[in-house]
């Protein structure tokens, strides 16, 4: 996505250009478009989000919030479907995304943990996170270390761990065409206080969204009837861009 927004307060028109715009910027940069949706810390997700990652051409879905205390779910992976019968592969991150500085043996016994045992049967691999800094980071070189180490050691001394990406694992995971369970639900709640502070800030989104979508609407208008007056493209993109920027989860939130 353009950055990574608060799942809640925004509009159904925003979080398309969560999507247009992200997509967009990621095939002109890399070539590339996303097939992953991350969110991890934003503080809730609403029911709408599968349909809407669909129509981005984005499959997979991962959050970590809210946490096992705060929403109970059939599993930490799950087919997640709105309410049209739009469905993604979404995973919760056990514990954190991020992990300790050094070796990351014991951090990824404990996520292991995190999985009921016929459900870790079943998957035979989960995803782990680790690293350092705000939403995981970068990882350290004794991270990098521990992992290589972990990859050559026997599955009797502990798990085993190799180098991979959200969007390889969730591949693997689909080609086995598991029987998973299927979520029908809001994805709620996390610091729901959040949600009734600086309540000018969540008022001036929603009057700038209905703006610059009208000020679409009356440009292409103006555009229509006078073809002498440009369609203020680039002046319209800046702005949406500006306007998703706050709709970053600890801004909006």
């Amino acid at each position: 996505w353009w950055i990574e927004p608060d799942c809640n307060i925004p509009g159904g028109e925003a979080f398309v250009r969560q999507g247009l715009y992200g997509q967009r910027y990621f095939y002109e940069k890399f070539g590339v478009r996303a097939n992953v949706g991350f969110n991890p810390d934003s503080f809730g997700h609403n029911m709408m989000i599968p349909q809407i990652l669909k129509e981005m051409g984005i499959d997979y879905y991962i959050f970590m919030r809210p946490g096992p205390h705060e929403k109970k779910l059939p599993g930490n992976l799950f087919w997640w479907e709105g309410p049209d019968g739009s469905k993604v592969l979404a995973y919760r991150i056990p514990l954190s995304y991020g992990g300790p500085k050094g070796d990351l043996k014991e951090h990824i016994q404990k996520v292991s943990e995190a999985f009921k045992p016929d459900e870790l049967k079943s998957l035979e691999r989960i995803m782990c996170f680790y690293g350092r800094g705000d939403h995981g980071g970068g990882p350290t070189r004794e991270n990098m270390e521990s992992i290589r180490a972990l990859g050559q050691q026997s599955t009797d001394d502990g798990p085993m761990a190799l180098f991979s990406s959200p969007n390889d694992y969730f591949e693997e995971v689909s080609s086995k065409n598991l029987s998973l369970p299927v979520v029908k639900d809001e994805l709620q709640h996390h610091a729901s206080g959040c949600y009734s502070a600086l309540s000018w800030i969540k008022k001036s989104n929603r009057k700038l969204e209905n703006l610059l979508l009208a000020a679409e609407k009356f440009s292409l208008m103006a555009n229509y009837l006078n073809k002498n007056r440009a369609y203020p493209q680039a002046k319209l993109t800046r702005a949406w861009q500006m306007l998703l920027f706050t709709q970053f989860h600890d801004i909006l939130g």
